[in-house]
């Protein structure tokens, strides 16, 4: 809400997504009382694909256990940093540098990835208030699929997690034994249909199912 008293106008803007440094609803209600006010110039965004960006998708620990969780979301990367509880899109300027949106970080703060041989990223650079800090990327945390492929199941395990897992097998959902089948990550362990099951999964240094 804001008003200009000499020339007796008033305007309210109303917004249901949260101001950054390209869209400052405060901006727009002062160029509604003077069109003579600035906006910001709106640049237009490198263009990153869909693939490169989840690539860049991970989780970012600094050496002083700081953290950002960044993730793709309708084709634009979200920077989450868990300690202030906020979200803060960024803007691709190049395949690899972004700029954070969020207005409360100030102009010029960027994440600059480095990456692998494979296009994936595995560290960042955390630019802001003229200050840098590093953040090396943590494993992807491992994830299970079930799929059938030719009268078998396929156990699909996904991730970079390097801890041991391990199946079990019941007859009974009473006595379980250890099957001959131990996925490792990024790896697809089949299992015949005459399989016993059920089959439950768990990572075996923390016996967790």
């Amino acid at each position: 809400m804001a008003f200009h008293p000499a020339r007796r106008l008033g305007a309210v803007v109303l917004s249901n997504s949260r101001a950054n440094l390209y869209a400052s609803i405060s901006e727009l209600g002062l160029y509604l009382l003077d069109s003579s006010y600035p906006l910001t110039t709106i640049r237009r965004p490198f263009q990153v694909s869909t693939v490169q960006l989840h690539n860049l998708a991970g989780q970012y620990r600094s050496e002083e256990g700081d953290r950002f969780e960044i993730r793709v979301e309708r084709d634009q990367l979200i920077f989450y940093h868990p300690a202030s509880r906020a979200d803060f899109p960024a803007m691709a300027i190049t395949a690899t540098r972004f700029e954070a949106l969020g207005i409360e970080l100030g102009p010029n703060t960027t994440g600059q990835f480095e990456l692998d041989s494979n296009a994936r990223a595995v560290s960042l650079k955390w630019t802001q208030s003229g200050r840098t800090h590093d953040y090396a990327r943590e494993p992807d945390p491992n994830q299970l699929s079930l799929r059938v492929a030719k009268n078998e199941l396929e156990l699909v395990l996904t991730g970079d997690d390097p801890s041991p897992y391990r199946l079990e097998i019941s007859e009974n959902l009473d006595e379980w034994r250890p099957a001959d089948l131990f996925p490792t990550p990024n790896s697809t362990v089949r299992i015949p249909f005459d399989a016993k099951v059920p089959v439950r999964f768990f990572r075996a240094a923390r016996h967790s199912p």
